[in-house]
């Protein structure tokens, strides 16, 4: 499997992610192989991001944290770190999966890269 690093979030910013709760040396990559943002804890698994690539857009599809990491703030690490990739790479966001979809609304910064799923882009996930 090739793993291609997007985003890095071993923190450096621990203080203000210690403060709230989040395990510092949590790490967020992109694995192409899976098309999974991936977030791993002290180097274990801890959870992951669908995405599908379309064109200009990174549609997020679906939103996983194993239960025994759940409550620590890594979803929205996990996200956040893949939405700075996805704005690093000057592509669009279109959320799908209702965990990224709520991360969007309570962070209203991201509006401008965000695209609206159409019932074209809908219907393609479901085939």
């Amino acid at each position: 499997m090739t793993d291609t690093t997007a985003h890095d979030t071993t923190a450096h910013d621990s203080t203000s992610n210690a403060a709230a709760g989040v395990p510092a040396d949590s790490t967020v990559r992109f694995d192409a192989d899976t098309n999974r943002y991936i977030i791993e804890l002290g180097g274990a698994y801890a959870g992951f991001s669908q995405v599908v690539l379309r064109n200009d857009q990174v549609v997020f599809i679906h939103t996983v944290i194993d239960e025994k990491f759940e409550g620590h703030g890594l979803g929205s690490r996990l996200i956040k770190a893949a939405l700075e990739d996805v704005r690093d790479k000057g592509k669009r966001i279109v959320a799908v999966c209702p965990f990224v979809t709520a991360y969007l609304t309570k962070h209203p910064e991201w509006a401008s890269l965000r695209d609206r799923p159409t019932s074209e882009l809908l219907s393609s996930l479901v085939g």
